[in-house]
């Protein structure tokens, strides 16, 4: 009778594994693609359905939903999943009360700063708690989904990115045609089509994740401030970086040209955070199991990845503004480049973010990301100064800031991680 030695039984197994995980990589990669084709079906129905105006204060909406999410809820979470990579069976106690206190946060931040807006006349009421909904749902959502992804689920997280296009894609149409179509409108159906994700997120990981009810603790307040507070302080700065024009442009009564930026670099933006969000989903596991001394592998890979959707989309730029939008955006086609620009920079900022807060080094970002910051606030008001009406004045001073934060930190982190790194 044939028996197998025991290296000819490692040798399959570890084909078999192979295997897996290609078809596992192929499986993520083509419902992805799903994802971006249900993703640019939605640009085109609410750029089809809105004025150029509306889209710009549907900017100016998102911006400032995106500032919450920035300022409490990432940072809260880069925090939970670098802790929780050290737990098989999770705290369900300490998460729960983790996620409530956070919840409870940001919902008090939205009002304070939401409130002098409304007696200034920049914001409807009606606007605030469609603000907080999207980003306290986009943050429950993303947090879980990373959760589960660190823990095998890719194929079932790539899944709910396809149906948070779809649900978002079809809530849209329906509430367009019910109410009509708006920037709040927007706002409200992306909102529920996130809370729709968020109860099938919420059933997957009950049923697939071992919790105990003890006393564990994610760490104390103390810890929590200590390694979130410079997150906190960089995403604002972040967020003053790359979204400062789609504010101050409106309020300086220029709400068409960032939406003219806004729109076509959001095509380049959402192919690049597309493709790194399939590399991500497989590659940061890999930073959180080898407490982030593979990063160099992960920018490496990442960057010839961006190097490969820039060629691409600059060469199909006219084309595809052409199918996805309408044929006013078309002299404009060539700002897709910036928007791949700036999501390949956050791409590889996001993975030495990751590293620095296992490694509890989260101060070194803020330094950065003020400098970044300041310079692309000053290139911002000089552009509305000197040339107001010009697009591309908007990609070339966020994509200067980009690189030269993108470049900076690689630098810097290196230097401060150096005997650590592979």
């Amino acid at each position: 009778m044939f028996m197998m030695t025991d290296a000819a039984m490692q040798d399959c197994a570890s084909v078999s594994i192979g295997h897996r995980r290609l078809a596992s990589a192929l499986g993520i990669i083509l419902i992805r693609i799903l994802s971006v084709v249900a993703g640019l079906a939605f640009v085109k129905a609410y750029t089809g359905a809105l004025s150029t105006e509306e889209v710009g204060k549907f900017f100016y909406l998102s911006t400032l939903s995106y500032a919450l999410n920035a300022l409490i809820f990432v940072p809260v979470d880069f925090y939970m999943q670098a802790r929780l990579a050290a737990f098989d069976v999770l705290p369900g106690v300490a998460l729960r009360k983790l996620i409530g206190w956070t919840l409870a946060l940001g919902f008090g931040v939205c009002i304070i700063l939401g409130t002098p807006l409304i007696w200034l006349g920049k914001l409807e009421t009606l606007d605030l708690p469609a603000l907080y909904a999207v980003a306290a749902l986009l943050y429950l959502c993303a947090s879980l989904r990373n959760l589960l992804n660190n823990r095998g689920g890719k194929i079932f997280v790539s899944s709910m990115l396809l149906l948070e296009s779809l649900a978002r894609l079809s809530a849209f149409v329906v509430a367009t045609a019910a109410f009509g179509a708006s920037a709040r409108i927007l706002m409200v159906s992306s909102a529920l089509a996130l809370g729709v994700e968020l109860l099938v997120i919420v059933s997957r990981m009950l049923r697939k994740l071992r919790f105990e009810d003890n006393l564990s603790r994610l760490g104390d307040p103390s810890c929590v401030f200590r390694v979130a507070a410079p997150l906190s302080g960089s995403a604002v700065c972040n967020a003053l970086q790359l979204q400062t024009f789609r504010v101050a442009y409106p309020l300086a009564g220029l709400s068409e040209t960032s939406g003219l930026y806004g729109v076509v670099a959001n095509i380049g933006g959402q192919a690049m955070a597309t493709c790194s969000a399939i590399y991500a989903q497989i590659e940061t596991p890999r930073l959180y199991k080898t407490q982030g001394t593979s990063i160099r592998r992960f920018v490496g890979l990442a960057t010839v990845l961006a190097l490969g959707v820039f060629a691409f989309t600059m060469v199909l730029a006219p084309l595809f503004v052409r199918l996805l939008t309408k044929e006013q955006y078309v002299p404009y086609a060539y700002a897709i480049g910036f928007g791949v620009v700036t999501e390949a920079c956050n791409l590889i900022v996001g993975a030495y973010t990751v590293m620095l807060t296992i490694k509890q080094r989260t101060y070194l970002l803020l330094k950065l990301n003020f400098v970044a910051a300041a310079l692309s606030v000053a290139s911002c008001m000089i552009a509305i100064s000197l040339m107001p009406n010009d697009p591309f004045v908007i990609g070339w001073t966020l994509c200067g800031s980009q690189l030269f934060m993108t470049l900076a930190l690689i630098s810097l982190a290196s230097r401060n991680t150096q005997p650590e790194l592979n």
